[in-house]
């Protein structure tokens, strides 16, 4: 987060230099301010692009509405997607981002976890000619935390030596229930639960 109180990342090279990026939108940058990033190369060029997730902002009509920023690696803002499921998006709206080829294309997808009322749900996304679309859901594999509306934290790297990579969901406490226990669950985005 910048000093300025907008969400912004820094990024750093092997020297003393930096780089700031703000998030481009200044209504969220005034009720919130938190950036959430993840890395990965979603178009298939020579560099990463970065995911930025947003925080929630109760209380502001629309504002996150589970969007993301996609901004390539040029520091430029390439696209924006959101999440496709309105209810979530009115109600929270905050996205927890990742990135990983977890379909074993050769190119990384977008992973969007969902925050509280997310109900243990994971939105998995493509990069296509500037748009974020929609590929496939993945729930978590533990019906009382999706009960208790528990949001997720997701990760992916190839944990198992395939060609696709492994979707690692981390979770977080849910209201006065004893879950998450410091449990987390890996799975693959066609085989399930591993």
């Amino acid at each position: 987060q910048a000093e300025t109180g907008v969400a912004a990342i820094t990024v750093f090279d092997n020297s003393d230099q930096f780089y700031q990026i703000a998030v481009d939108w200044d209504e969220y940058n005034a009720v919130n301010g938190e950036a959430r990033l993840a890395v990965g190369n979603i178009d298939n060029d020579p560099g990463d692009e970065m995911i930025v997730g947003l925080g929630p902002a109760q209380g502001y009509e629309g504002i996150p509405g589970g969007r993301f920023q996609i901004i390539d690696d040029d520091f430029t803002t390439i696209g924006w997607g959101q999440v496709d499921w309105s209810d979530y998006n009115s109600v929270n709206g905050e996205t927890w981002p990742a990135c990983g080829d977890v379909d074993g294309d050769g190119r990384d997808e977008i992973l969007i976890g969902l925050g509280v009322g997310g109900n243990g749900v994971t939105e998995v996304f493509d990069f296509d000619n500037g748009q974020a679309r929609h590929k496939a859901w993945v729930t978590l594999d533990w019906e009382e935390y999706c009960m208790a509306g528990g949001g997720v934290k997701p990760a992916a790297g190839n944990l198992g030596g395939g060609r696709a990579a492994e979707i690692v969901l981390g979770l977080y406490p849910v209201g006065d229930v004893l879950i998450p226990e410091g449990k987390f669950e890996v799975l693959s985005l066609r085989g399930g639960h591993l």
